[in-house]
């Protein structure tokens, strides 16, 4: 039960950290950054999601689907209707658009971000993505054989290289994507284990070469490879789950840190409203300061403070969403 709470902590830390990487590498445009960012950070989301897939727990594939729907699907619905209802009345004015508020709305049943019907949220992609992948892995997971399972995960990926390739990157929910980020959430299942033992078993010594060996291969791989996980290649996912293993390694150190874990249990929100939310205080503290808005996105120390700022304004946004509205998104029972 102790390695259970464990681990449990770890890795909303994880998530903790890998939701501020998100913020912030949104915020920035300073090149090294987002490259750095970009190499491992939605393959991160996808690994950890996969480690805690866990089919004993549902009674079959009817009650899988409704615990999805309530935990994915029904908040994507609420999130896009909240911020597509800030974006009409509110941010359109101020930003402009060159997509008019139909094809905007067309977003909520495409639920992919290619043809910009997210454009005004953008962000919200991962979360139809997440539940194609879900339900895929779902099927992947009915083959009891490991090595049959890895074949699956190679068909997505061949696939979805394919899909690319021909450029047919438009299909809807993010298919063509969640045939590439299922690799990362079949990898993050095969993990459990492994990770368990590095975090209870391994060594200081082992972590520590562990940690540096990681870090080393992605300062030196950086900008090399694709560095989004729609145009995943062979290289991009050693180099995503190094980065991966680097930040795993440092949530197992911190061991405890009540708002890493505060932000990595409330991820999904944060995820849903910092887009918005950025903006608006970079327009807000480019006009204070008389600084155009590119000054600011490209210096370290106004991207941190922006990012700092960015969570603590969507706390009472995490505050209404847990106090009102996650019980009335469990609608399937």
């Amino acid at each position: 039960m102790e390695a259970i709470k464990q681990r449990i902590g770890y890795i909303d830390i994880l998530k903790g950290i890998g939701i501020s990487f998100v913020v912030f590498g949104h915020i920035t445009h300073i090149a090294v950054m987002r490259e750095y960012i970009w190499d491992f950070h939605m393959p991160l989301f996808f690994w950890i999601s996969g480690m805690l897939f866990n089919r004993d727990k549902y009674a079959g594939f009817r009650s899988f689907v409704k615990h999805k729907i309530n935990t994915i699907v029904l908040p994507y619905i609420l999130f896009f209707l909240i911020t597509f209802l800030y974006f009409v009345f509110i941010e359109r004015h101020f930003r402009g658009g060159e997509f008019s508020i139909p094809h905007q709305l067309l977003g909520l049943i495409y639920g992919t971000y290619e043809g910009f019907h997210l454009n005004f949220n953008g962000a919200l992609w991962f979360l139809p993505c997440l539940f194609s992948v879900e339900l895929m892995f779902w099927g992947i997971s009915k083959c009891k054989d490991s090595w049959g399972v890895a074949g699956l995960l190679l068909i997505c990926f061949v696939l979805a290289t394919l899909i690319r390739a021909n450029n047919l990157n438009i299909l809807p929910w993010g298919i063509h994507t969640a045939l590439f980020a299922v690799t990362f959430y079949g990898i993050g299942f095969f993990s459990k284990g492994h990770v368990q033992q590095l975090s209870t078993r391994s060594g200081l010594t082992a972590k520590i070469f562990l940690l540096i060996g990681c870090l080393g291969v992605q300062l030196l791989c950086m900008g090399k490879y694709s560095s989004n996980i729609e145009n995943t290649t062979l290289p991009y996912i050693p180099l995503a789950l190094c980065g991966i293993a680097v930040y795993l390694i440092i949530s197992i150190f911190i061991r405890s840190n009540r708002l890493l874990a505060f932000l990595g249990k409330n991820s999904i929100v944060i995820l849903a409203f910092q887009e918005q939310t950025y903006r608006a205080l970079i327009y807000a503290v480019s006009k204070m300061l008389s600084l155009d808005s590119e000054i600011i996105r490209t210096n370290v120390f106004y991207c941190l403070v922006i990012t700092v700022l960015t969570l603590a304004v969507i706390y009472p946004l995490i505050y209404l969403y847990n106090k009102f509205a996650r019980k009335y998104l469990n609608v399937f029972k």
